[in-house]
C-alpha cells in the first residue's frame, strides 16, 4: 500500500461519512465540494505543458470530480505557488484559466497566491450542485450489476509516455491531447444522475483497475473484470502501443488520467441506458465485467477466473 492511500484510509477513519467519494455532499443542502492538487513534475512538465493547456486540465481534473457525482459545477477557489523564474507563465496560465472560467460560467470566488521555492503548485477547490435525481456515491454497486465506462481506458497513458519521450513526430498517432487537455464529461454525469438502474460512478483517474477497486471496496463488493470484452481497443490505440513497446490491454487496464466516468448498471436496464447514452452522446459505453460477491478485483477469460497481476498507474514511473 501506498503512503498516499495509507494518509487518506486514516483519514476516512476519522471522518468516515465524509471522506471516500470524488466529491462531498454538503449537508442540508444539495452543494458539492472536492479540491485537487497539482504540482510540477509530479502531475505536469512545464516542458510540454503549455500555460493555456495547463489551466485547461487543472480545471476539467476539478470539474470531473463534480461529473462523477451527477453535479453541475458553479463556482471555484484557486492557490497557486509560484517559483520567481514562471512568474510569465503564471500570468499567462491564470489570463487563461479565467477565459475556460467564463467559458463554463464558472465563478472565481477566491483562493490565494504565494511564492514557491522551485515548482509551480496549484491548489484547486472546485464547487457544484446537484439538480438531478439523486446523488450516485462509488459505494452503491449491487451483486450482478453491470460495471461499465463512459471514455477512454489508456489514451492519456499513451500521450503521457509519448510526451516524456520526446517523439510525437514519429509515431502513427498522437495522443498527447489527451494527457494535456482532458475533457470533463459533465454532461454524461448528468444523464447517469437522471438515468434509474446507475447504482455506483465515480471518475478514472488513476487508471482503471485501481479506481474500479475503490469502487468495489467501498461498495463491499468484488469487481469481476472480464477480459474477453475489451475488444474496444481500435487499430491506432493497439499500433502506438506496439511503437512504445507496451501491452495494449494492460494500458486499458492501468493507464490514468483519462477522467472517464466508471459506473455500476443494472442488468434489467442496461439496454435501455446504453441505447439512449448512445443517441444523445454519439459514442458507445463499453461494459467490461460485473460486481459480485467478495472482495478487491478478480479477472476472468473465456469464462475460467485466471490470474493477472498489473502495475498500479504512476505519473512519471
Amino acid at each position: 500500500m501506498d503512503i498516499e492511500t495509507q494518509i487518506i484510509n486514516y483519514l476516512k477513519s476519522q471522518f468516515p461519512n465524509h471522506i471516500g467519494d470524488d466529491a462531498v455532499l454538503l449537508e442540508n443542502n444539495n452543494n458539492l465540494i472536492s479540491k485537487d492538487i497539482l504540482i510540477e513534475d509530479i502531475h505536469f512538465r512545464l516542458k510540454y505543458f503549455t500555460p493555456q493547456e495547463l489551466a485547461h486540465k487543472s480545471i476539467h481534473v476539478n470539474l470531473s470530480d463534480i461529473a462523477a457525482m451527477g453535479g453541475t459545477p458553479h463556482s471555484i477557489l484557486l492557490g497557486i505557488g509560484i517559483p520567481s523564474q514562471q512568474i510569465q507563465y503564471a500570468e499567462e496560465y491564470l489570463k487563461e484559466f479565467i477565459v475556460i472560467c467564463n467559458k463554463l460560467s464558472i465563478k472565481l470566488i477566491g483562493g490565494d497566491t504565494t511564492k514557491s521555492p522551485d515548482k509551480l503548485y496549484l491548489s484547486i477547490t472546485i464547487l457544484g450542485h446537484n439538480k438531478g435525481k439523486k446523488i450516485i456515491y462509488r459505494n452503491g454497486a449491487k451483486n450482478n450489476n453491470l460495471i461499465c465506462v463512459a471514455g477512454n481506458l489508456g489514451y492519456a497513458h499513451l500521450g503521457l509516455l509519448q510526451l516524456e519521450q520526446n517523439l510525437i513526430a514519429n509515431y502513427h498517432h498522437d495522443y498527447s491531447d489527451y494527457l494535456k487537455k482532458p475533457t470533463a464529461r459533465i454532461d454524461e454525469g448528468l444523464f447517469f444522475n437522471n438515468c434509474d438502474g446507475i447504482n455506483a460512478m465515480m471518475d478514472i483517474s488513476d487508471g482503471l483497475c485501481t479506481d474500479l477497486e475503490k469502487l468495489a471496496d467501498s461498495s463491499n463488493k468484488q469487481a469481476i473484470i472480464n477480459l474477453d470484452l475489451f475488444n474496444f481497443l481500435d487499430e491506432n490505440f493497439k499500433i502506438t502501443c506496439g511503437e512504445l513497446n507496451i501491452n495494449p490491454l494492460n494500458t486499458a487496464l492501468i493507464g490514468g488520467e483519462d477522467y472517464s466516468l466508471l459506473i455500476t448498471i443494472n442488468q434489467n436496464q442496461y439496454t435501455e441506458i446504453v441505447t439512449d447514452f448512445y443517441n444523445q452522446f454519439g459514442y458507445k459505453i463499453k461494459q467490461i465485467g460485473y460486481i459480485s460477491n467478495g472482495n478487491g478485483i478478480k479477472f476472468i477469460k473465456n469464462n475460467k477466473l485466471i490470474s493477472y497481476k498489473y502495475m498500479p498507474f504512476a505519473h512519471f514511473k
